[in-house]
């Protein structure tokens, strides 16, 4: 799936590319200029959709972070990884086994939609 941005909902989706497993990141194939279109700071909460399938697999509700200092130990944080695309991580945890995510490795679509508070 392409990278699908929605301006006025604030609504951005794609792929899950990797799923790391030194970590137990989630990495997506949203780059972080795809991302700035939103127009969104750091400290924006967003409802984060996984399927599988078109089966939704999680749905919780994110922060998106500079650093894991922006959540608490063991929150998940929506982060920039290492090669600028948006990735998931729970701060000093594994976000893909505590999310329930090893039996759909493949084929997965993820959706940011920002909360409006």
């Amino acid at each position: 799936m392409p990278v699908n941005i929605d301006t006025n909902s604030k609504t951005i989706s794609g792929n899950v590319d990797t799923m790391d497993a030194q970590f137990g990141n989630l990495w997506t194939n949203i780059t972080n200029s795809d991302f700035k279109k939103l127009n969104l700071p750091a400290g924006t909460d967003f409802l984060v959709k996984i399927k599988a399938h078109e089966n939704t697999v999680y749905s919780n509700i994110i922060r998106y972070g500079n650093t894991f200092a922006d959540v608490d130990k063991s929150e998940p944080i929506i982060f920039l990884n290492s090669v600028y695309c948006l990735a998931i991580a729970i701060n000093q945890g594994n976000f893909v086994t505590q999310a329930g995510l090893m039996t759909h490795i493949g084929n997965l679509t993820i959706e940011f939609k920002a909360i409006e508070l």
